[in-house]
Order: structure tokens, then C-alpha cells, then sequence
């Protein structure tokens, strides 16, 4: 089975969106809801078999996926089973309007981009990397005001049992 990746560093819109719909995560206590409601399902609750499926049809593109390919690229079986793509799982998706089913064939509305930014902006997940990233920076200078510190202790020490000496 093929595995799709995609780059941290991929400009393109397809990877800045696979990024954030991965960067959806569970509403923290402090925040301010408890996730945007669409419909069945709530987006801050997607649950990674739901956002999964969102993500291969993304991957997809224009064209979009029938139930067998999305079922193949999941590797996943359409009979009953226990690996099987179960219908109420797109259903769900269909319902909250995060995919469209169009003569059978699934696609993801023009606007997930727009609902996802919005969503990440009200369920905090914004906030929540921008104060990691303050946190992580803090620690970065931190560490480098420790390490000169050592240096310059060390060089004291250096100095006084190693007094530079006279030029005769």
C-alpha cells in the first residue's frame, strides 16, 4: 500500500492544508468552546478515521473518490468486517458538510480551506502553537545565557591559575 507524506516544508495549498487539518486537536479546558459544530459531527472532534478520510480525498484533488478508491487508499475493505469503511463515517463527514458526494463521487467542499482556518482560529489551536512557540524561544535564550555564563566563569578560572604573563 502506498503511503502519502507530505513535507513540513511544503509550500504548496495542498500541504499548508493537510498541515492544519492535522494540527486539529481537542478543545483544552481553558479554551473558550468545546469545538465548532457542523452539522453531526463536531470539527474540534473529527477523530483521526474521519480526518483521515477527509485527508485522502483532499489528497485526491479535483477529481475526487468513489467509496471503493477511498476504501483501497484507506486500505480498508467496503464489505463487512473488521477493517471495513464504514458508511456512517462519510455519512457523518457528508452530514457536517465537510465533503460533498457528487454522482457518487466524494470531494471536499471549495471552502475547507476557509472552515479550517476559522476552526483552528476559534478552538485556540492558533494561540496554543503561538504560545509554544514563545515557550520554545524563551528556553532557546535560556539555554544560551546559561552556556555563556559557563564560558565566561570558566575563563575567570582560566585567568587566575593561568595569569597571562610579562612580556620581559
Amino acid at each position: 500500500m502506498l503511503c502519502f507524506s507530505v513535507n513540513d516544508l511544503d509550500p504548496t495549498p495542498l500541504g499548508t492544508t493537510l498541515r492544519k487539518l492535522r494540527q486539529i486537536r481537542e478543545p483544552s479546558p481553558q479554551g473558550s468552546r468545546s469545538g465548532t459544530t457542523l452539522g453531526v459531527v463536531e470539527f474540534g472532534k473529527l477523530g483521526k478515521s474521519r480526518a483521515l478520510v477527509v485527508e485522502k480525498i483532499l489528497v485526491a484533488g479535483e477529481e475526487g473518490v468513489t467509496h471503493q478508491d477511498l476504501a483501497r487508499r484507506l486500505g480498508r475493505d467496503t464489505r463487512d468486517g473488521r477493517k471495513n469503511l464504514r458508511k456512517r463515517e462519510v455519512a457523518d463527514l457528508l452530514d457536517a458538510g465537510l465533503l460533498l458526494d457528487r454522482d457518487g463521487v466524494y470531494r471536499v467542499p471549495d471552502d475547507f480551506a476557509n472552515l479550517l482556518d476559522r476552526e483552528l482560529e476559534d478552538s485556540g489551536c492558533y494561540r496554543a502553537l503561538k504560545r509554544q512557540r514563545d515557550r520554545h524561544e524563551q528556553a532557546r535564550i535560556a539555554q544560551r545565557d546559561y552556556l555563556d555564563e559557563g564560558r565566561l566563569r570558566w575563563l575567570a578560572k582560566r585567568k587566575a591559575k593561568y595569569p597571562p604573563s610579562s612580556p620581559s
